[in-house]
């Protein structure tokens, strides 16, 4: 009987073995891993045509949500036309903020107007602010406070917990217009 080896030289299957493990490493090498990419790249896509069907279906719901929520702040925080602080109004300041407190049901604790932009050189009037009550009447009370008609910008909030009471003191630096 005749060896294989002597029909077809061993340099053949030495060859054919190393082209053979060439192929298998390209496989293993380059096919398989970008297979898994692959598989993980439609995995991805998957989830973002899902995401993206979930956000088509809730984008009317979000602009109609979007439209009432525009339609109740314009309510609550409809500005007056913006004043100026005349001269009469300025010894009012305390009274007016008494009010506005009272209304809110917190309790008034100062108004004390800056008594260097007292002077008509300054047309901001600096008014340090405070009040005490529960965190919740502070919401109204910012919101009143947004109404006053000569009112430019609050500078400073501080809220500060009373001892012993679930109450809050809030002071306040805010800047009032003057002529």
């Amino acid at each position: 009987m005749t060896k294989i080896t002597e029909i077809v030289p061993l340099k053949n299957f030495i060859l054919a073995g190393i082209c053979a493990s060439g192929i298998l490493a390209f496989c293993l090498l380059a096919i398989l891993p970008n297979k898994t990419a692959l598989i993980d790249l439609n995995k991805k896509i998957h989830i973002g045509e899902a995401r993206l069907n979930a956000q088509q279906i809730l984008f009317p719901l979000y602009e109609n949500i979007k439209e009432k929520a525009q339609l109740k702040t314009s309510e609550i925080f409809s500005a007056p036309e913006k004043t100026k602080l005349s001269r009469e109004e300025r010894e009012r300041i305390p009274a007016i903020f008494r009010e506005i407190a009272g209304n809110c049901t917190l309790k008034f604790k100062e108004a004390i107007p800056d008594i260097s932009s007292l002077s008509g050189a300054s047309r901001l009037l600096t008014v340090n602010l405070g009040v005490e009550g529960d965190f919740i009447n502070f919401r109204d009370f910012l919101i009143q406070l947004y109404k006053v008609p000569f009112l430019e910008h609050i500078e400073q909030i501080e809220i500060h917990r009373i001892e012993d009471s679930i109450l809050l003191e809030l002071n306040m630096k805010i800047l009032l217009a003057q002529a």
